[in-house]
């Protein structure tokens, strides 16, 4: 996973990494997208998500431009999924 696009401060660099991540299916990417749902960037939550369904086939709830206690309640639906390896599977799938 190229991590350094997520981290940038140039708003095109990072709906890249964030389309790359959801084009090609980066199951290792999960984390940082998940993180990025949290953004103040509209563009960057409706990307991520899209990029999260693509990869994983559910948005858990979440929905880019519902309210901040909404969204937060999602971002921590998706972060526990993550710690509890909801999408190891998909890797392993992956791999075969």
């Amino acid at each position: 996973m190229k991590t350094e696009g997520f981290d940038s401060p140039d708003p095109g660099a990072k709906l890249r990494a964030i389309l790359d991540a959801g084009g090609t299916k980066d199951v290792s990417a999960i984390p940082a997208l998940v993180e990025q749902l949290a953004s103040d960037d509209p563009a960057v939550r409706l990307c991520s998500i899209i990029a999260l369904d693509r990869i994983t086939g559910t948005r858990l709830g979440y929905s880019p431009y519902a309210p901040d206690a909404q969204r937060r309640a999602a971002v921590n639906q998706w972060a526990r999924a993550v710690r509890e390896g909801r999408f190891n599977q998909i890797a392993l799938e992956d791999r075969s």
